[in-house]
């Protein structure tokens, strides 16, 4: 599990080698899916994600500046223990690419709002994922301040992970994420 991740790091870093204008960002939160959208498995969790984002001229939205995010992330969840299924611990590995849209003031606080889409991989099955590959829209607002010199992000992001109709029956999980990104 451990190589999964350090190959999706590797693999970030190495695709954004040659651009040079790029920030890293450092996401830590808690995750916490609700019984939403067809979703009947309430699992909590913890979440990590490393971002790559790089200034996109071309997502400029009324007046927003845009970026484009690429992360790599580490979701543990617990959950389970219901219906006869027992309860399991998951370890989801995946790679979301997203817009993030700012809305910046004079100061160094500004406000995001973010909408990607990504694929997930699943160590195991649960009651709402019957498949281990999974597709993962996400869809997130936040607000940004300086902290000790480095930007911070404090944000709540929803993300949906499911087989996209792709085989038996298409639940998912509906997760909502607290996190907190530091700039590296």
């Amino acid at each position: 599990m451990i190589r999964i991740l350090v190959l999706m790091i590797v693999s970030l870093s190495a695709s954004s080698a040659a651009i040079a204008d790029d920030g890293w960002l450092a996401w830590l939160g808690r995750a916490h899916s609700f019984k939403l959208l067809g979703s009947e498995d309430a699992r909590r969790g913890f979440y990590f994600g490393l971002e790559q984002s790089k200034a996109e001229p071309r997502f400029h939205f009324w007046g927003h500046d845009g970026e484009l995010v690429r992360e790599v992330y580490y979701l543990k969840s617990d959950g389970g223990g219901f219906r006869l299924w027992p309860e399991t611990t998951a370890h989801n590995y995946g790679v979301t690419v997203a817009g993030r849209f700012w809305q910046k003031g004079g100061s160094a606080t500004g406000l995001y709002v973010e909408v990607g889409w990504g694929i997930d991989y699943i160590n195991r099955l649960t009651y709402d994922l019957y498949t281990r590959i999974n597709s993962s829209p996400v869809l997130g607002f936040g607000v940004s301040f300086e902290v000790g010199g480095r930007e911070t992000l404090v944000g709540l992001r929803w993300k949906h992970i499911s087989n996209a109709g792709s085989a038996g029956p298409n639940e998912g999980e509906n997760y909502f994420l607290l996190l907190v990104g530091v700039r590296l």
